[in-house]
């Protein structure tokens, strides 16, 4: 089929709309699809690829963040005299422990790595759904009691649409986690927004859609043409 508009609908009831200049054909039939050419005369494109599976981890972790309920934003930050932080494979089995924890309590998560300042250290960010072991520390922000590699902050969520862009901008401030390795960590029963493919005329778009949308973003992709994201 030929479409022009994605649609993702959050359990919530929201929409987001992805609209594209160009047609974009959907379940291409085996014997119509272009045959792949060997490629011998060239290397593959392996940071081309890197790219397009970080922009695919990024998409992800919005909607699994937009998609759930989460009751916590926390941060980890790892003590360097216990973990390196700059080995992002200690750094990975640190965080696979925690959410080992947070699963044996009933949690639920949503977790994104980022760099500090430094350029090689990384901490991290997470979403959680229910009650955590917390102690109070100032204002609205309290530390997490069942982590001993670090230091942490926990606050409560209040604009879970707003925290869902938040946690996915991590992933897009730099291109920061190594080729081949987890991009970020979530529950296996987290929801996703069901997604429709629909040829939707271009007038329709920009009246019903985008004019009324939250949030609005356009892509200029060149020899693809334009695309434009607009949110309820």
């Amino acid at each position: 089929m030929l479409y022009n508009v994605r649609i993702k609908t959050f359990p919530d009831g929201h929409k987001q709309y992805f609209w594209s200049e160009n047609y974009i054909l959907r379940n291409v039939p085996e014997e119509f699809k272009p045959k792949k050419l060997k490629r011998k005369l060239t290397l593959p494109d392996n940071d081309g690829r890197f790219r397009n599976n970080m922009n695919r981890a990024v998409n992800q972790v919005y909607d699994l963040a937009r998609a759930n309920h989460f009751d916590w934003f926390i941060t980890l930050t790892l003590n360097p005299d216990i973990v390196n932080r700059t080995n992002y494979d200690e750094c990975a089995k640190i965080i696979r422990l925690f959410t080992k924890r947070l699963q044996r309590t009933g949690n639920t998560w949503l977790i994104v790595p980022e760099l500090h300042s430094d350029g090689k250290s990384y901490h991290f960010h997470g979403l959680v759904q229910g009650e955590l072991d917390l102690t109070h520390w100032k204002g609205e922000v309290y530390n997490l009691n069942n982590f001993e590699f670090g230091y942490t902050t926990a606050m409560p969520i209040k604009d879970p649409q707003r925290v869902a862009t938040y946690i996915a901008k991590y992933l897009t401030k730099d291109i920061s986690v190594p080729k081949g390795r987890k991009c970020y960590w979530a529950s296996r029963s987290l929801a996703k927004p069901t997604v429709d493919y629909v040829d939707m005329p271009g007038d329709s778009f920009l009246w019903d859609v985008w004019a009324t949308a939250r949030y609005t973003k356009e892509i200029d992709a060149g020899e693809y043409g334009r695309f434009i994201i607009a949110e309820e």
